[in-house]
């Protein structure tokens, strides 16, 4: 049997061992893409329009106009992740575990001029420790994202129930776009609920920003149980300022005149 002396291959490729470091310009580490996720409470109402946003996309609602109604499976993992950085809840990144959600679909349109009405049930949100939880919505869609308005006009309400058998409705809300500023975009958050029917909860905001998005300006708040909380943001390419209070909207520095606390990022 031929033996093979692996002891002088292994010396040459020491030096290689030793001096390649984790972070080299070519290695798997420094090439591999990096993603970086900021937590801020005041953006939290925001940060659930876009959730909102994500997960309808996926019922591709222009090509089954007008056709009855079919189902969705959506991924909500990738919209939504409950691994949250706070006590409030702001996402910080999409989960990588497929988590698929049935949906049955309708979407109706009377002409190709006329808004597109999607009518969506989710029945089995699943079951966790505010029991179960259904949804069921309705956008009313009067024009289409472009490169100056990402949003397109729409009209989007919602309403939480425990199932669609009792039919026990525990919240609902509505995002709605801006669309008479000129020069302008935006949109508008109002949503109230309850958690496992006792402690009650509400969350708002109002967002305008220039079309280019380069700076903008915004007003959100949370309310739960006895606890409430406002925000006031101001945001350009590089900055953003945030003012905030335990009260309501009338209580923010910018409008009391007594600077509370003003954060610069």
């Amino acid at each position: 049997m031929k033996t093979i002396n692996l002891i002088p291959l292994a010396i040459a490729l020491l030096p290689l061992c030793i001096h390649a470091a984790y972070n080299d310009a070519e290695s798997d580490y420094t090439l591999a893409e990096q993603r970086t996720h900021v937590w801020n409470e005041a953006l939290e109402p925001i940060e659930l329009v876009n959730s909102i946003l994500c997960f309808t996309a996926q019922f591709n609602s222009v090509e089954f106009a007008n056709q009855g109604p079919y189902l969705v499976l959506a991924d909500e993992s990738i919209c939504f992740d409950e691994d949250k950085s706070g006590d409030g809840g702001q996402s910080s990144g999409a989960s990588n575990q497929t988590q698929l959600m049935k949906a049955v679909s309708t979407v109706e349109r009377d002409s190709e001029t006329e808004p597109l009405v999607v009518s969506v049930w989710l029945p089995d949100m699943g079951q966790d420790e505010q029991g179960e939880q259904a949804i069921k919505f309705k956008a009313t869609i009067r024009d289409g994202v472009t490169d100056t308005n990402p949003f397109g006009d729409f009209t989007f309400n919602f309403d939480f129930f425990d199932n669609f058998e009792q039919n026990n409705q525990s919240g609902g809300g509505e995002v709605k776009t801006i669309s008479d500023l000129e020069g302008q975009i935006g949109f508008t958050l109002y949503e109230q609920g309850s958690h496992g029917g006792n402690e009650s909860y509400k969350q708002c905001a109002s967002v305008v920003m220039s079309e280019d998005r380069s700076t903008g300006t915004a007003l959100t708040g949370m309310e739960s149980g006895n606890r409430e909380q406002v925000f006031a943001l101001a945001f350009n390419e590089s900055r953003v300022l945030v003012q905030s209070t335990n009260g309501d909207f009338d209580d923010l520095p910018y409008k009391s005149g007594i600077i509370q606390r003003v954060l610069s990022v």
